[in-house]
């Protein structure tokens, strides 16, 4: 029977189980709000090793999480202890897991999974530059949120910069969507992330996993040794470009992909636009033309061009003058001619005559 009440949240309901705990959703009453609730319980372990090392990684998620606040990652709000019970709340997502909607054969076009991986793929980037790598990257980690976007958890056996807890030559993950490297226990980067991102897109397109087995001993020997199958045979309606990027994130050798998690989102994100703008019938808007015309300066400098051009049409229209006093007519600026001013004639003064000399009275 599930708890009424864990630390100081109301228990609602329960969300899902797994080997070693139950999320739950719970209530907390002080602020009123929704939260999701993910529980372990340690009392039905015997091995003490096992114990503590499931208890690292427990607090390893939340310290790793808890650092990490960006749109497309789960926040964690608390980490608790009640009784035998550890417990971390984090935020509360309403929509669905990506592995519930793999699992009703939900299919989505080529574009709207190339925008919701570069999504999953920024928080990617963002998690590495932190120094943190997911380390479990799978359609179950992905909720996908009622306004359709995608939210990345389940840090729990993330790399931290300064974690000594998992060492070099043990393999942690999910076998299906683990890197190379990763299977074979060598130090891992964020390059493994974008192999498991890889692979999630290969499923997401084809229904099919690359490396499908009946035992993770087969899947494990297919990612080793093993090239998936070209993704264009098994969805011929898959664009050439997408299944470029998405062998090359499907690299077995990490320096042959995508370098970062950014870069493979950037590429992403390039041919969803290329997409909708061939849907579309326009001119990529995110590609620069090659040269400006001239036609499109600014409305300011197009005002000057036009003010100098009525000046220079003005002033060949005037009319000219020629003169061959130096053997050749040139060209010569047209003046007025000059206009002769007649002297101003006074009136006569009283009693004065001009046209005889002044005689005194």
């Amino acid at each position: 029977m599930p708890p009424t009440k864990i630390g100081k949240y109301d228990i609602v309901r329960e969300i899902g189980r797994g080997a070693m705990g139950v999320v739950f959703e719970g209530f907390d009453p002080h602020i009123g709000r929704k939260v999701a609730i993910k529980t372990i319980r340690f009392d039905s372990l015997s091995d003490p090793a096992v114990h503590s090392e499931m208890q690292k990684r427990f607090m390893r998620e939340a310290q790793s999480a808890g650092i990490l606040h960006h749109p497309n990652i789960v926040t964690i709000y608390e980490v608790g202890e009640d009784g035998d019970l550890l417990y971390i709340v984090m935020e509360y997502i309403e929509g669905q897991s990506l592995a519930q909607l793999l699992s009703a054969k939900v299919k989505l076009t080529p574009e709207d999974a190339a925008t919701l991986l570069a999504r999953v793929g920024d928080a990617l980037e963002y998690a590495h530059r932190k120094g943190i790598v997911h380390r479990d990257v799978k359609p179950a980690n992905i909720l996908i949120d009622a306004d359709g976007r995608p939210r990345l958890l389940d840090f729990g056996i993330a790399h931290l910069p300064t974690s000594t807890i998992t060492h070099t030559g043990t393999a942690i993950g999910t076998p299906s969507y683990m890197a190379p490297e990763q299977i074979a226990g060598q130090k891992v980067d964020g390059r493994a992330d974008v192999f498991s991102l890889g692979v999630i897109l290969y499923e997401l397109l084809t229904q099919e996993k690359p490396f499908p087995g009946d035992n993770t001993t087969t899947i494990i020997y297919k990612i080793m040794h093993e090239n998936p199958r070209p993704p264009r045979e098994v969805n011929h309606n898959l664009p050439e470009n997408l299944a470029a990027l998405m062998e090359k994130a499907l690299s077995k050798d990490p320096a042959g992909r995508f370098q970062a998690a950014g870069e493979f989102a950037f590429a992403l994100d390039g041919f969803a636009r290329d997409k909708q703008a061939e849907a579309e019938g326009k001119t990529l808007v995110f590609r620069p033309p090659a040269a400006v015309p001239r036609a499109r300066l600014p409305n300011r400098a197009n005002s000057r061009r036009r003010s100098s051009a009525r000046r220079r049409l003005s002033s060949s229209s005037r009319p000219r003058s020629f003169s061959s006093s130096s053997g050749r007519d040139r060209p010569r600026k047209a003046c007025r001619p000059a206009i002769r001013k007649r002297p101003r004639r006074l009136s006569n003064p009283p009693g004065v005559s001009l046209s005889s000399p002044l005689r005194k009275r």
